[in-house]
């Protein structure tokens, strides 16, 4: 019962890849819920934000890298957290936060997406170093950043019309493409 523990609307899912932790995004509450897989205890639950989305895993389990679309009443307020994952200690702290508003880079095309949006879904390149990062919730709210994990900035910014995305990431087999979704109720 992840209510129990502070954690409501439990959205999304990711694993380690020894299949150990999970995490588990919690928009209601705004956090992260850590669940060791061996007993379904949950370890963590971590604050990250309004409407936290999505907490995906980098390819060496080191990190987690959490989508928070931020509050609807607020423009633009939606960030990227990071979580460091020490395994071996289990424990599971808030690291570096882009607020993706205040990122030069998104600062140059601001004028180019609507007044409100936020980080929605996200997905690992297959070495970890870049993390695709779809825009929203709505498609009118989408578009796609890219965000370098070593100096945690934007490298790339994809304003809708440009990329029309808006939700769900997913890296090819082969790790040379990302599959990103864009849809809306028309």
């Amino acid at each position: 019962d992840l209510g129990a523990r502070g954690a409501r609307v439990p959205h999304m899912i990711e694993f380690t890849s020894d299949h150990r932790y999970a995490f588990v995004a919690n928009p209601a509450t705004g956090n992260v819920a850590v669940i060791r897989a061996a007993d379904r205890e949950v370890v963590a639950v971590i604050p990250t934000g309004p409407r936290t989305h999505h907490a995906a895993v980098s390819p060496d389990d080191r990190t987690v890298l959490v989508s928070v679309i931020g509050a609807p009443d607020v423009p633009w307020d939606g960030k990227l957290v990071e979580l460091r994952v020490d395994a071996a200690a289990e424990q599971f702290t808030v690291g570096r936060e882009l607020v993706l508003a205040e990122d030069p880079l998104f600062a140059q095309h601001r004028d180019q997406f609507r007044e409100t949006g936020g980080a929605v879904c996200l997905a690992f390149t297959a070495d970890g170093r870049h993390g695709y990062v779809t825009l929203g919730p709505g498609l009118d709210e989408g578009g796609v950043v890219v965000l370098d994990m070593e100096t945690f900035r934007l490298v790339r910014v994809h304003p809708p019309g440009v990329v029309n995305a808006n939700c769900g990431t997913l890296l090819a087999p082969d790790g040379e493409q990302m599959y990103l979704v864009g849809g809306d109720s028309d």
